[in-house]
């Protein structure tokens, strides 16, 4: 039998060769942030954690512009003002400064300057803030930009993650339509790029989406189209299609980008910027497959523009076999929740989970998977030339002997011999059965059907000692104009409507207050004198509940 590690996945800078290690990746467990940020990556959701997560739009943020689509209340597209958004983050780095600056989320406190005009900024913004604990909005912002220009046909940029959040604004250094070309010249110099740069990430910036009256009235008027939005118009003829047709239409003269034909000559900003080495650069892009090229080193440079004290990753390439959240839960009895994550599809795969209890010795148990799904609509995970599948686990565990560790087993059916994915030969460790989430006994629940909108409970094993500070750290995500985590820590108190089953009693906190989006939380307990701590739950998978229906 063959025996799988799981270390780190294997970095390589071109298609191919992230292709190449896709096939032999391996997984570094447990690595909270590190896997969430791959899954984000590849398949557009931060680790799903349960089938119906994989296309449900509240955990997919790439549903926002799957397609390449516009918004459905105006005619701009998603994807270019995401990539916008990521220039206006990056633009604050100055390489002649102190280091600072750079794709660091300080837009979010930067949305009232004039060189950030507009509501499609702090739209683009709460669009990306599928930020958890550990994935920061930065990272968030980059893949942005990775999803869009792969969604509307580009190519797939190379992505690193580990970038930090900003707290408060960094410099101006938005390039403004009505500056000079030297003025623009000076900023692209300061964020690191050279004059010709300047042209190509311009073009590149402008193949999507165009001007918009309600952004820049005093570009584009205020009249209504044909179905009473505000106008938009378009940089070029395909604006919803990552190409160069920015580049051909302006150099035949056909153009109808606003920054190019406007009577007002101080607002043909890309017009002084492409004609300023004499229309070189412009006739050099004209070749499809060098602005295709050009573009994905432009803007790979672009979200890897950080503060100096940023170390990122190497380049994500895809796990091979990815083995997903995994937690103990609580209803009548005790189960195991997890997954494992495949590349390729196989109809003659059996994948067996297998574990060892804790407490008789170490005998071994097995179980099938209780549902196996794919990714849909990953644009990413296309350009690899790969479809994930997802092998779901949600076995009983009988709560005398429990489970100390846990592995897979993998036959391909081809003949040979099964492979074994164990973490190495340790297994992946179960480190503690005593607090227990009891998720199907915790509920979200909209506000007309409960007397609370939401709740968790957990169980506790009551033959190990005397319970008491039963309590949570909670994160509440507050979709406001920041985009942060509200944190608090709350007392769990023992819940008499649930009766003690099979050694364990159950502790409960109901609040009252509304949460509208993500929450994540630890709880912790003292249990015969020593401190228990199950981390790192989160809402999005816990019932939810219609007290009406």
């Amino acid at each position: 039998m063959k025996t799988i590690k799981f270390l780190a996945a294997a970095a390589l800078g071109s298609a191919l060769a992230l292709l190449a290690a896709a096939q032999g990746g391996q997984q570094r467990w447990p690595d909270y942030r590190g896997n969430e940020l791959e899954s984000l990556w590849l398949e557009g959701s931060a680790e799903p954690g349960w089938p119906t997560m994989l296309v449900s739009a509240r955990a997919r943020f790439t549903n926002l512009i799957s397609g390449c689509r516009a918004r459905l209340d105006s005619e701009s597209e998603g994807a270019a003002e995401w990539i916008r958004a990521a220039f206006h983050d990056m633009a604050t780095h100055n390489v002649n400064g102190d280091g600072l600056g750079g794709l660091d989320r300080s837009l979010l406190y930067e949305l009232d300057r004039p060189e950030n005009a507009g509501g499609s900024l702090a739209q683009a913004m709460k669009d990306l803030s599928v930020i958890t604990r550990y994935i920061s909005g930065a990272d968030i912002i980059a893949l942005g930009v990775v999803h869009s220009v792969v969604e509307c046909g580009g190519l797939l940029i190379p992505f690193r993650g580990r970038r930090i959040d900003a707290t408060e604004a960094g410099p101006k250094g938005v390039p403004e339509v009505t500056q000079t070309l030297e003025e623009h010249t000076e900023k692209f110099r300061k964020q690191g790029f050279n004059k010709t740069e300047m042209i190509e990430l311009v073009a590149c910036g402008h193949t999507l989406g165009g001007v918009g009256a309600n952004d820049f009235p005093e570009i584009v008027s205020g009249d209504v189209d044909r179905v009473s939005r505000p106008r938009h118009i378009n940089f070029d003829s395909t604006s919803r299609k990552f190409d160069n047709a920015v580049v051909t239409e302006y150099l035949k003269g056909t153009t109808k980008n606003i920054l190019v034909v406007h009577p007002n000559a101080t607002i043909v900003s890309d017009k002084r910027i492409f004609e300023s080495d004499g229309n070189r650069t412009m006739e050099t892009l004209a070749d499809e497959k060098i602005f295709q090229t050009r573009c994905r080193d432009l803007f790979e440079k672009m979200i890897n523009t950080v503060p100096k004290d940023v170390e990122l990753t190497d380049v994500f390439a895809p796990i091979k076999a990815k083995v997903g959240r995994s937690y103990l839960t609580f209803n009548q009895t005790m189960g195991l929740h997890t997954e494992i994550r495949f590349l390729t599809k196989n109809e003659n795969r059996r994948v067996t989970l297998k574990w060892e209890d804790r407490a008789s010795g170490g005998q071994v148990h097995s179980a099938a998977p209780f549902d196996v799904s794919e990714t849909l609509h990953s644009a990413t995970a296309k350009q690899f030339g790969i479809t994930p599948i997802h092998y779901w686990f949600n076995p009983t565990i009988d709560p005398t002997t429990s489970i100390s560790r846990f592995w897979f087993e993998v036959d391909e059916g081809t003949g040979g011999q099964p492979d074994l994915y164990d973490n190495g030969g340790a297994g992946f460790p179960i480190a503690q059965d005593k607090v227990i989430w009891a998720r199907d006994l915790s509920y979200y629940a909209p506000d007309r059907f409960s007397d609370h909108w939401w709740s968790f409970t957990v169980a506790i094993r009551n033959d190990a000692g005397a319970i008491s500070n039963v309590s949570a750290n909670v994160e509440v995500f507050i979709a406001d104009e920041k985009l942060n985590f509200v944190k608090s820590t709350v007392a769990l108190e023992r819940d008499t409507n649930l009766t003690t089953v099979a050694g364990f009693d159950f502790y409960t906190f109901r609040p009252t207050e509304k949460v509208n989006d993500r929450m994540f939380f630890d709880v912790a307990a003292t249990i015969g004198g020593e401190t228990v701590t199950e981390e790192y739950l989160n809402n999005y998978w816990v019932t939810v509940f219609n007290k009406g229906t």
